[in-house]
């Protein structure tokens, strides 16, 4: 992470994002109980359906482990999320952008972003939004890592076209 004033690079911040990141690890912990307690109720189903002996196909055991399974791998994948980019905020500025996180901040100019993109399709409806998977983005960076995110940002649209707008200026 770069520490340089962000005055001196960005110049002067026009919108700042919030990401839920509260919301991001509530999600975490609320999928990986979910998810723990189908895998187990479709572990149990599995078992009774075995220790029955009948013979023929169900399937009940493998749907309900396969939700459970889900349900789970989301949760853990909100979960690292929480953990790595804790208290996570991206301000926009007229030479570039901040990506703030707990951890540090990453100063990103303009000339920089070699495209920044959209991840698969966008999605509507309340759902989608809460999840954070209504819009998925990527900033690709010059000779670096790449920046992620989704519609936990706030007003998520809003960020791609700001970050879209920036880069096609140059």
């Amino acid at each position: 992470m770069e520490h340089v004033p962000q005055s001196e690079t960005v110049g002067a911040i026009e919108r700042t994002f919030d990401v839920a990141t509260g919301r991001r690890l509530r999600q975490g912990i609320g999928f990986t109980l979910a998810g723990a307690v189908v895998t187990w109720i479709g572990l149990v189903i599995s078992a009774a359906y075995i220790a029955a002996g009948q013979g023929g196909f169900s399937p009940l055991p493998g749907l309900v482990l396969g939700i459970g399974l889900v349900l789970l791998m989301f949760g853990v994948v909100r979960l690292a999320q929480s953990a790595l980019r804790p208290q996570e905020r991206f301000d926009i500025g007229e030479h570039g952008l901040v990506h703030h996180t707990a951890r540090g901040d990453r100063v990103v100019p303009w000339t920089q972003i070699a495209e920044v993109r959209e991840l698969g399709v966008t999605r509507s409806g309340d759902l989608a939004v809460w999840l954070g998977i209504a819009l998925r983005a990527v900033i690709v960076v010059r000779g670096a890592r790449n920046i992620r995110f989704n519609s936990l940002a706030g007003d998520a649209n809003l960020l791609l076209w700001s970050i879209q707008q920036h880069t096609a200026r140059r």
